[in-house]
C-alpha cells in the first residue's frame, strides 16, 4: 500500500461522484494537476467535513491509488479566494484561469511557480478594488507568463535591455501576492492579446 503524503492543493473543479462522494480537481506545487476522490463528502455536514469549495487552498493528506484518482484522507484550509464571486467579471476571470490550468498543467509534473502565480492571480480577482477589468486582464497575463516561463517557452530579449527588464519585472510581480504594477488598461488588453497568441503558438489549450 502506498504511504500517505501531504500537499498543498488549489481546488479548481468539483464533480459529484456516486450518491455521496466528490471528485476534486486542481493543482499542487509538487504534483502538478491532481484529482482526489473524497468518499462520503456529500453526506457530511460542515462540522464534519472541511470546506472544499472552489478557489480554496487546502493542505491535503492523501494516498495515491493505482489509477488517476488519489484517496483523500483529510485536509486543513489554508486560504480562500471565494471573494471572486462578488464581481461577475472577476468570477468569469477566475473560471477562465481554472479552465486553463486544468487543460494545460500535467499530472505528476511539479509546477511550484505556476501554483504561486495562480494563488496570486486569484487573490487579485478576489479583491480587485475599483479596477475589475484591469484585475481580470493582468491576472491572466501574469499567470500565463509564469506558466510559459516555467516550461521554458517565454521569449526573452537579450538584445533589448528595456524589454528584458519589463519581462522580468512582470514575472517577479506575478508570483507574489498583491496587485501587479499599474499600467493603462489598454496596455493590459494588448498584453492579454499578445499572451493569448503566444499560448496558441505553443499549442496550449484555451
Amino acid at each position: 500500500m502506498e504511504p500517505s503524503t501531504t500537499t498543498r492543493f488549489l481546488v479548481l473543479r468539483k464533480t459529484p461522484y456516486s450518491e455521496s462522494s466528490l471528485v476534486l480537481a486542481g493543482i499542487s506545487p509538487d504534483a502538478g494537476q491532481i484529482h482526489f476522490l473524497v468518499r462520503g463528502a456529500r453526506k457530511l455536514g460542515r462540522r464534519h467535513f472541511p470546506e472544499a469549495d472552489l478557489f480554496q487552498i487546502l493542505e491535503v493528506r492523501y494516498r495515491r491509488g493505482s489509477g488517476t484518482l488519489c484517496t483523500w484522507q483529510g485536509a486543513e484550509p489554508e486560504a480562500s479566494f471565494r471573494g471572486v464571486a462578488a464581481v461577475p467579471a472577476c468570477f468569469a476571470g477566475a473560471c477562465r484561469l481554472a479552465a486553463f490550468a486544468l487543460a494545460n498543467v500535467q499530472e505528476g509534473l511539479p509546477a511550484p511557480r505556476f501554483f504561486a502565480a495562480m494563488a496570486a492571480a486569484l487573490g487579485r480577482l478576489a479583491d480587485p478594488g475599483a479596477g475589475a477589468a484591469q484585475a481580470v486582464s493582468s491576472s491572466f497575463v501574469g499567470a500565463a507568463m509564469v506558466f510559459l516561463d516555467e516550461h521554458g517557452l517565454l521569449p526573452d530579449h537579450p538584445d533589448n535591455e528595456r524589454l528584458e527588464r519589463q519581462r522580468n519585472w512582470l514575472l517577479q510581480a506575478a508570483e507574489k501576492p498583491g496587485p501587479l504594477p499599474e499600467l493603462p488598461e489598454t496596455d493590459w488588453r494588448n498584453l492579454e492579446k499578445w499572451m493569448t497568441a503566444l499560448l496558441l503558438h505553443h499549442e496550449c489549450r484555451m
